[in-house]
């Protein structure tokens, strides 16, 4: 019967909408990779480059580029309050909840 059918159907169009999506955040991380590779072109010691590519990678799950960046800027730049809290989400999504709180403490102290 046609009743039946609608199910699968709906099954069809999420999964084209899903495949449309990811098809577009697939297109998105990319130009922002090629972006931020253009802006350390530029001035490869740029803090904010640095900064973009260490949330660019905790967004993707990326924790030890992420970690790598925002402990770059840490060092380089000082305390820094975008690095800081950077580094905590890092530790945050690692499960390391002391450090996390640790930083998120030291964070709002200093800013």
């Amino acid at each position: 019967t046609s009743a039946s059918l609608l199910p699968e159907e709906e099954d069809e169009g999420e999964k084209g909408a899903a495949a449309e999506r990811h098809a577009r955040v697939e297109e998105l991380r990319t130009t922002a990779e090629s972006r931020f590779t253009r802006a350390t072109k530029v001035d490869q010691f740029f803090p904010m480059t640095w900064m973009g590519r260490g949330m660019h990678n905790l967004a993707l799950g990326r924790l030890d580029q992420a970690r790598f960046f925002f402990d770059t800027i840490l060092k380089q730049c000082g305390q820094v309050l975008p690095a800081l809290l950077g580094m905590a989400a890092v530790k945050y999504a690692e499960e390391n909840y002391k450090a996390a709180l640790e930083l998120y403490g030291k964070a709002i102290t200093l800013f």
